[in-house]
């Protein structure tokens, strides 16, 4: 690790089945590995980023108790709780939720610390993002393992067909569901990350584990003409947006969740969720449809986002705003109106989300200079 950061400047490592790293003698699982203590211990290796996977083949996970400070970890809870809720899953809203205010209910009952974990939908292994809105099943068949190899639970959804159609209703729901899963991904709270080719659509055939391929299979797009520039420029414009409103995404402040008196101080930022109707959240098995809102002290909301996983468009009550709302994202439109680069104002106490449709109004105040 010294030679490659060193030498080569390598700016950081992911460890494969990382925790397997902890086991010692007889397999026993350590709460101090020497190895891990090592690294954290060297000087030379302090400015690195130190990510790990906290399963191993034999059983073990451990996310919240990773037996290490500095080496953070991917939240596998969150790709699968993320997947479920998109595909309109049973007993999915709750956990969309506890993501996306991030994961609370796997770190003690509070946010996960900033540096400690990575959010994310997809990675080498398994489906790609427009794989991840196009297969019901992994296609294997060309590593030659009899299609035995790759992992046969994926939490995807073929949208009504398997694999590459012309038909544009099946294609507009795909490129609408690519949408919904960035737009929680960036906007929840923690370290998000991105699958190189995802932003312009690069699919492995519904191939679900790519290791042995030196093929297109296994390549990365670099012809623009095979390219999906539409989910491109939305994605530019979700990081700009992340990025440019710290104020409201910045993942360093958690916001609390409401209580019945809130404070008055201008700078205490709090959470709320709701339902269809104001602050009424449905959390039942059946519920496929959430809302949240941040508001800064008492004097309105600042931001409010709709999820609705519904096969049906749904009504949404609105909180009042800080300032005139403008409709920043709705999935529901074709590009560029997706995500228009100058925010629509929206007026009205209620607003309509369609079926499998993310929204987000932010108060007009906060995004008069914003350019996208």
């Amino acid at each position: 690790m010294r030679c490659w950061a060193l030498e080569l400047g390598i700016d950081g490592f992911r460890f494969d089945l990382g925790i397997e790293l902890s086991r010692g003698a007889q397999l026993k699982p350590l709460d101090y590995p020497p190895l891990f203590t090592a690294m954290e211990a060297d000087p030379e290796l302090s400015d690195l980023k130190l990510v790990s996977e906290p399963w191993d083949c034999g059983g073990l996970y451990r996310l919240n108790d990773f037996p290490a400070k500095r080496i953070a970890t991917w939240n596998g809870h969150f790709r699968d709780g993320l997947r479920r809720f998109w595909k309109g899953d049973e007993h999915s809203t709750w956990a969309l939720a506890q993501r996306f205010k991030g994961s609370p209910d796997l770190y003690d009952g509070k946010p996960v610390a900033m540096g400690h974990s990575v959010n994310f939908i997809t990675a080498h292994d398994g489906f790609t993002l427009a794989d991840l809105v196009s297969y019901n099943r992994k296609h294997n068949l060309a590593n030659d393992e009899d299609n035995r190899d790759g992992d046969n639970h994926n939490n995807s959804w073929n949208h009504g067909l398997e694999g590459p159609t012309t038909q544009p209703e099946v294609l507009a729901l795909r490129r609408r569901q690519q949408r919904n899963l960035l737009s929680t991904l960036l906007l929840a709270r923690g370290v998000p990350m991105l699958l190189m080719g995802d932003e312009v659509g690069r699919s492995q055939g519904g191939n679900n584990n790519t290791w042995c391929q030196d093929s297109p299979l296994g390549w990365m797009v670099w012809n623009e003409d095979h390219c999906d520039l539409e989910l491109k420029r939305f994605l530019k414009r979700l990081l700009k947006l992340r990025n440019a409103l710290p104020q409201l995404f910045n993942p360093l402040i958690p916001a609390r969740e409401a209580t019945k008196k809130h404070s008055q101080d201008h700078t205490d930022l709090w959470r709320q969720w709701h339902g269809v109707e104001l602050s009424k959240p449905d959390w039942a098995a059946w519920s496929r449809s959430v809302a949240t809102s941040l508001h800064m002290g008492s004097h309105g909301a600042l931001i409010w986002m709709g999820f609705n996983a519904h096969t049906e468009a749904l009504d949404f009550e609105l909180p009042i705003p800080a300032s005139p709302w403008t409709r920043v994202i709705d999935t529901s439109f074709s590009s560029p109106q997706d995500f228009p680069d100058q925010p629509v104002t929206f007026r009205g106490v209620t607003i309509p989300i369609q079926s499998r449709s993310f929204v987000l109004l932010v108060a007009q105040d906060e995004v008069s200079n914003l350019r996208l």
